[in-house]
């Protein structure tokens, strides 16, 4: 889950992900990683699948969370999770594909906040790159909402020169595509760009390095999602960090 940047190694030329396509990482993981696997045990910074789903389900969010990281990718979140990003951040978690129970709430508590950032990630995809136009109506959400989309974009794949393959987007997903790309500002992509998503072309999330992942993560919390202080409890830290929270006790005789 998290050694996907192998794949990247079985090409030595970067120039040719311009303009070669690399097998999906679903059949990635059955053809080379498992096989391999099964003989010699997990490869590093990878987790089995049965504890992965876990560590999802068992995450308790916060009441109050500072911003929801939205994804149709479990391994995204997961990814998130094992590295403590959203215990770290006080983060709300959401699968956008068959939420759980906990997760519905959390939808339900940000339709009644809009000030709460929605983070979204993405495979670099004509579906993907449809999802912060298609989510509002999804979740019922009003203008007020802030989507933030995180990508990846077809730019992210191409600067990071990362892999793709070929996936056919279903007809009414490419004519709202095509439709939203025929106004004026209505998606943030280029021509080059929107030209690659027509063609079917698609990059998976999971290529970007965990690392980078959880980089993305955090300067988007720290861009849109600042922790709020009260004025009165940092009064009250500063004055505990220099001694001033009770008054002198009487000396005894």
């Amino acid at each position: 889950m998290f050694m996907i940047m192998f794949m990247k190694k079985l090409i030595s030329d970067p120039s040719v992900l311009n303009r070669a396509r690399i097998p999906d990482v679903a059949s990635f993981e059955a053809k080379t990683i498992e096989p391999w696997e099964r003989i010699h045990g997990l490869l590093p910074g990878r987790i089995e699948s049965v504890t992965a789903q876990q560590v999802l389900v068992n995450y308790v969010p916060p009441k109050q969370a500072r911003a929801l990281v939205v994804s149709p990718i479990d391994d995204i979140l997961i990814c998130l999770l094992a590295n403590g990003l959203p215990q770290r951040f006080d983060l709300g978690i959401v699968r956008l594909n068959r939420p759980l129970p906990f997760q519905e709430r959390l939808i339900d508590w940000v339709r009644r906040n809009p000030q709460v950032p929605i983070l979204l990630i993405h495979d670099a995809s004509l579906a993907g790159c449809l999802l912060p136009h298609l989510l509002p109506a999804q979740w019922g959400l009003t203008s007020d909402h802030r989507i933030i989309d995180l990508g990846l974009r077809p730019r992210d794949a191409r600067d990071r020169q990362l892999p793709w393959t070929y996936a056919k987007a279903p007809p009414a997903l490419a004519r709202i595509f095509d439709k939203l790309a025929g106004q004026a500002g209505k998606v943030d992509l280029d021509q080059d760009e929107i030209k690659w998503l027509r063609a079917g072309s698609v990059t998976s999330a999971l290529y970007l390095p965990p690392v980078q992942l959880l980089r993305l993560v955090t300067q988007a919390v720290a861009q849109h999602a600042p922790q709020v202080v009260d004025p009165e409890a940092e009064a009250q830290a500063q004055a505990r960090a220099v001694g001033f929270m009770t008054w002198p006790q009487p000396v005894a005789r």
